[in-house]
C-alpha cells in the first residue's frame, strides 16, 4: 500500500511537469507565430507596386503618343504663331490628362493585386492600400523621368556626332541670334558683305548684355557705329535699329521664360493631382478586392 501510494503521489507530479513543458513550447511556438506574423503584416507588396507602377508607366507612354498624333495632326504648318499657342496649350492640357488617367489605373491595380490582410483593421488596411498606390506612382515618376533622361542624353550625343561628321556649312544649326544680327547690318545694297567677324563680334556683345540683362551704352554706342559703317545708314538711325532689336530680344526671352514658369507649374499640379489619383485609385482597388473575396 505504501508503495502504491508513493507512485501515485508521484503521479501528478509528472503530470504537471509533463503540461508545463508543453505549455512553455506552445508558448514558444506561439510567440514565433506571431513574429513571423507581425512581419508579414508590417511589410509592403513590392510586387503589387512595381506592377502598378510599370501600368502608369505603360500607360503615359501610350496616352501620349495619341496626344502627339493628334497634336500634329490638328496644327497646321500654316500660321505658325496661331498654331503654336494652341499647341503648347493644347500639350499641357493632354499631359495632365495623361497623369491623372495612368495614375488612377496603376493605382486601382496596385490596390487590386495587393494581398488581403486579415487580422488588421480596416482603417489600417485602407491606409496601406492607399500607401501603395502613392509608392507606385513614386516608383513610376522615378522610372519615367529617368528613361527620359536617357533618352535625351542619347538623342544629344546622337546628334554631336552627327554635326561632328557634317561639313559646318551643310550642317551648322540655325542659331535665332543670327536673324538678329542680320537685322542690324541690312543695309541699302544688298550686294555689300558684312565680315564675319564683325557679325561674331556684335553677337557677342548682344548675347552678353542680354545675359547681364543691361545694355551698356558703350556697347550701344559701339554697335551703332559698327552698323553706320557696314551698312551706310546714319548713326541716329543705327542707334534706333539697336534698340529696336534690343528691345524684341528682351520680349522673346520674357515669353521664353514665362512659357516655362507655365510648363513647371502645371507639371507640378499634374503630378500632384496624379499622386492622389494613385492613392484613391489604390484604396478604391483594395475594397474592391476584399468585397470579391467576401463574396467568393
Amino acid at each position: 500500500m505504501s508503495s502504491q501510494t508513493g507512485r501515485g503521489s508521484d503521479a501528478p507530479s509528472s503530470y504537471t511537469g509533463q503540461s508545463t513543458s508543453s505549455s512553455s513550447r506552445y508558448a514558444g511556438q506561439g510567440a514565433a507565430i506571431s513574429a513571423v506574423r507581425e512581419t508579414i503584416l508590417s511589410g509592403m507588396s513590392w510586387s503589387s507596386i512595381f506592377g502598378g507602377a510599370f501600368a502608369i508607366a505603360a500607360i503615359s507612354v501610350a496616352l501620349l503618343a495619341l496626344g502627339s498624333g493628334i497634336g500634329l495632326a490638328s496644327v497646321s504648318p500654316w500660321g505658325y504663331a496661331g498654331s503654336a499657342v494652341a499647341l503648347t496649350v493644347g500639350a499641357m492640357i493632354w499631359v495632365m490628362v495623361t497623369q491623372w488617367i495612368a495614375a488612377a489605373c496603376g493605382g486601382y491595380l496596385t490596390g487590386r493585386l495587393r494581398a488581403r490582410i486579415e487580422g488588421v483593421s480596416t482603417s489600417e488596411v485602407a491606409f496601406r492600400d492607399t500607401a501603395h498606390g502613392f509608392l507606385a506612382w513614386a516608383v513610376a515618376t522615378i522610372f519615367t523621368v529617368y528613361a527620359f533622361a536617357s533618352t535625351a542624353a542619347s538623342m544629344g550625343s546622337i546628334g554631336a556626332q552627327a554635326a561632328n561628321s557634317t561639313p559646318p556649312a551643310a550642317g551648322s544649326a540655325v542659331d535665332p541670334t543670327d536673324y538678329y544680327v542680320d537685322t542690324l547690318f541690312r543695309g541699302n545694297n544688298p550686294a555689300v558683305m558684312i565680315p564675319e567677324s564683325t557679325r561674331v563680334e556684335a553677337k557677342r556683345i548682344l548675347l552678353r548684355d542680354m545675359s547681364n540683362g543691361l545694355f551698356a551704352a558703350s556697347d550701344k554706342a559701339y554697335v551703332a557705329q559698327l552698323i553706320s559703317a557696314r551698312a551706310g545708314i546714319p548713326p541716329v538711325d543705327a542707334s534706333r535699329r539697336v534698340d529696336a532689336v534690343m528691345a524684341d530680344m528682351t520680349a522673346q526671352a520674357d515669353k521664353a521664360r514665362q512659357a516655362a514658369e507655365a510648363f513647371a507649374f502645371f507639371t507640378f499640379l499634374a503630378m500632384l493631382i496624379g499622386a492622389v489619383l494613385a492613392c484613391w485609385g489604390a484604396s478604391y482597388g483594395g475594397r474592391e478586392r476584399d468585397a470579391a473575396e467576401v463574396r467568393a
